[in-house]
């Protein structure tokens, strides 16, 4: 759900533009789906962390949607590292 979510937003930015705001709307929305879920601290930290990656994922969206071949490897390449990325440092650290 959480990659739906991201392409939703990306898509988001490439029309309307102001990758900021919506990479702060994506952290809220990942943050407060997190606290519903019990764990405050852990839901905080990947709020930030979600911030940090939606702020650099948004602007290259921003920054290179007037050219089709490039945004949507961007969109998609940048949805499968947000969804493998965790897995990937998981087994980095196992």
């Amino acid at each position: 759900m959480g990659i739906i979510v991201l392409v939703g937003f990306g898509w988001a930015v490439s029309v309307y533009g102001r990758p900021m705001h919506f990479a702060i709307g994506f952290a809220a929305v990942s943050a407060m789906l997190g606290i519903l879920s019990g764990d405050v601290l852990d839901s905080l930290v990947g709020g930030c962390v979600s911030l940090a990656f939606a702020a650099a994922y948004f602007w290259l969206i921003d920054r290179h949607s007037d050219n089709v071949a490039i945004y949507l490897l961007i969109l998609f390449f940048g949805a499968l590292v947000w969804f493998l990325g965790p897995i990937w440092l998981f087994r980095l650290g196992a």
